[in-house]
């Protein structure tokens, strides 16, 4: 979901400097790829608030990102005001302040998010390396779950990939 979120935070905000290249309503599609962007980061902090297993670690970065979201949405459409003001000055530097949420606050709160959320994916994968090492030393191709997870194919995308995130998490809280 972090890096989901990441992306979309990206990609909202090229909208919206796209939108603002033009007059207000000159850019049918910025316009509806800004509200299809941010409705997809809202959905995406909702899917990762609704997932919480690492407590603050997680939830700090997604409270973060919901109220930076606000205070974003907040300029760009302070800036759209301006703009339609024709006061070029005053859009700038909102369009700047929300930039500056983007960089100082949005982006930092989605990689603390994905990078606690890696690193409890990577716990998982030492500790399951080590049994893949011990414990099936024969790698063999046969489907049932142990061997292909302990197996030639033991690995983050496969152990994260066959069982989940709930039973990762759940492997992590034992």
């Amino acid at each position: 979901a972090a890096q989901h979120i990441k992306s979309g935070i990206a990609d909202l905000d090229a909208n919206a400097a796209n939108r603002l290249l033009v007059e207000v309503g000159k850019n049918p599609e910025a316009e509806k790829n800004y509200a299809a962007r941010r409705q997809e980061v809202i959905d995406a902090s909702l899917a990762a608030a609704e997932n919480i297993t690492f407590g603050d670690a997680e939830r700090m970065p997604i409270r973060k990102l919901f109220i930076a979201l606000g205070d974003y949405h907040s300029k760009i459409d302070d800036a759209l005001i301006f703009q339609k003001q024709k006061n070029e000055g005053a859009v700038l530097a909102s369009y700047r302040a929300g930039a500056d949420i983007v960089d100082s606050t949005l982006l930092p709160a989605a990689d603390a998010l994905d990078r606690t959320n890696r690193e409890a994916l990577d716990r998982v994968y030492i500790a399951w390396g080590a049994n893949c090492l011990t414990n099936f030393p024969k790698c063999t191709d046969a489907p049932s779950s142990q061997s292909y997870a302990f197996g030639c194919h033991c690995d983050r995308n496969s152990v994260y990939g066959l069982y989940g995130a709930s039973f990762v998490f759940r492997f992590l809280s034992a």
